[in-house]
């Protein structure tokens, strides 16, 4: 969670993401750290490199270091996605479709989950874990965060979601590019200015 929901603008870059959130790759896919399996936390929460990526229909994860993908849930339009897992390795999903963004929830350490939020005229959804030390397992948050009426916003998952946040007021055209841990142990929202030719 946000210290008093208050964010500070500073200069920061794609380097400056801990790995494997500093990775370059199109808005279709997208990368984090995450235990064995989904609600298996036995070798910790960090311990893989975890991917998901989108055919505009369905959204897939995978364990980067093996074959075998999964189909996680299916909508129309999509055009962008993120992923975190929360402490106990629950996999979240952020993700645009059409002029929705999303946040899927999965229970229980499976597959199966529900939409947990949808907020109509929103862009750049993108979610993360807040701090993934074990320093801070009772205080750490995944955050749902993302662009709505040129404001940048977010949810947390202590609140189920249901409190948005506003956060900073941003010039027009300005995108949420990513989120999350900072190599400096500090969250980011890294934005972006569309350039128009």
């Amino acid at each position: 969670m946000l210290p008093n929901n208050k964010i500070r603008r500073v200069r920061k870059w794609l380097e400056d993401l801990k790995e494997p959130r500093d990775r370059k790759h199109p808005d279709t896919r997208a990368f984090c750290l995450g235990g064995a399996d989904i609600g298996n936390t036995t070798q910790g929460i960090t311990s893989f490199v975890w991917q998901v990526w989108t055919d505009g229909a369905a959204i897939f994860l995978q364990r980067t270091d093996l074959s075998s993908p999964d189909r996680v849930l299916t909508d129309k339009g999509i055009t962008s996605v993120s992923v975190a897992f929360d402490r106990n390795m629950n996999l979240v999903i952020a993700y645009q479709a059409g002029l929705e963004s999303k946040l899927w929830v999965g229970h229980n350490g499976s597959l199966s989950g529900t939409i947990a939020a949808s907020i109509r005229g929103s862009q750049s959804p993108m979610v993360a874990l807040d701090d993934n030390r074990y320093a801070t397992d009772s205080t750490s948050d995944v955050i749902f965060a993302y662009v709505k009426d040129s404001t940048l916003c977010c949810r947390y998952q202590r609140e189920k979601y249901r409190t948005e946040h506003k956060l900073q007021v941003l010039e027009g055209d300005t995108t949420l590019y990513r989120i999350g841990m900072g190599r400096d142990n500090r969250f980011l929202f890294l934005l972006q200015k569309e350039v128009k030719n």
